[in-house]
């Protein structure tokens, strides 16, 4: 069970933090 835990975690961290990037490259792009 914590291990499935552990898991959501790590996918929501990468989820973020490649949403993060996404963003930042369309705002320099689009100014």
């Amino acid at each position: 069970m914590k291990k499935f835990l552990i898991t959501v975690v790590i996918i929501l961290l990468i989820g973020a933090l490649g949403f993060a990037i996404y963003a930042a490259i369309n705002h320099s792009t689009s100014s």
